[in-house]
């Protein structure tokens, strides 16, 4: 989906009459607002002093990134306004995963949709039909909006899913806003029917595109120092066989895993509770 939550959202927004005109603006003119955030993140990073090893990190590990890498960077600074974080406030993530905040001065748009997204994020979830969302306490409206987006997100991807399916194309993982289709040439008409029945479905107006999945790092995948071919690294097991084997190494360990009312539970040996927030997993 082009660019999904912002759509989503825009939409959801106008359907309980709540105005969000720089969330439109960013949307008709999503290109030339990322542009100007990019160009004050390169701005920023290079002018940062080089006596700290932090600051020299994060303008070694910025200068080596793709315009698109840049580019998902701006777009990470709108999307975190939208769940909760403040605009002044920019993560620069490197290769290996870390991330280190730096002081930056946002555009004032920024901090506009910023303030546009607080006021209706608020109003929105206090109606009785969306307050099952405010279910964190430390990021309530921020969390709420994105549980909110991700479940219309799912219902719209399952509904062009279906689409897919009944014009006898083989579909796979859903990945967030989009899916993998088993094929090399995906027909445009096709993307174009599932969009009519996303709208007549759901109401929602969604644009779908086709995007190459060659276009990766390879050193993410095979190392810096490997010959390119990965065929060592590739698993033959299943991501099912994959899981299930995670599992029972944690087992060992004394961890434990349940499922309840639709929500998975861990049992953590060194807590000695279940807890319901997997993200801890990662580590």
């Amino acid at each position: 989906m082009v660019n999904a939550h912002p759509c989503i959202l825009s939409e959801l927004f106008k359907k309980h009459n709540l105005e969000c005109p720089r969330l439109n603006e960013y949307i008709a003119n999503r290109k030339e607002h990322l542009e100007n955030v990019m160009g004050i993140i390169d701005d920023t990073v290079t002018a940062l002093l080089e006596d700290m090893s932090k600051n020299r990190k994060v303008k070694s590990e910025h200068t080596r990134k793709s315009s698109s890498l840049r580019r998902d960077e701006a777009k990470t600074q709108f999307l975190r306004v939208m769940y909760g974080g403040r605009p002044d406030t920019l993560s620069i993530e490197t290769r290996d995963k870390e991330s280190f905040f730096i002081d930056w001065t946002p555009p004032e748009f920024l901090r506009m949709f910023h303030k546009e997204f607080q006021q209706n994020s608020t109003t929105l979830l206090s109606l009785d039909e969306f307050k099952t969302y405010l279910k964190d306490d430390r990021n309530p409206l921020g969390t709420g909006m994105s549980l909110l987006a991700q479940d219309i997100e799912h219902h719209i991807i399952t509904v062009a899913i279906q689409t897919f399916n009944q014009n006898e194309y083989m579909t796979g993982t859903i990945i967030h806003d989009g899916l993998l289709v088993e094929s090399l040439g995906v027909k445009d008409e096709v993307l174009r029917k599932a969009e009519q029945a996303v709208n007549l479905v759901t109401g929602y107006v969604i644009k779908l595109e086709k995007k190459s999945l060659e276009d990766f790092n390879e050193e993410c995948l095979w190392g810096a120092t490997g010959d390119g071919d990965g065929e060592e690294e590739i698993q033959s097991e299943s991501d099912t066989d994959i899981a299930l084997n995670f599992m029972a190494s944690m087992e060992e360990k004394g961890h434990a895993f349940t499922g309840s009312q639709g929500e998975v539970f861990w049992f953590n040996p060194d807590h000695r509770i279940y807890l319901t927030g997997l993200r801890q997993l990662r580590v």
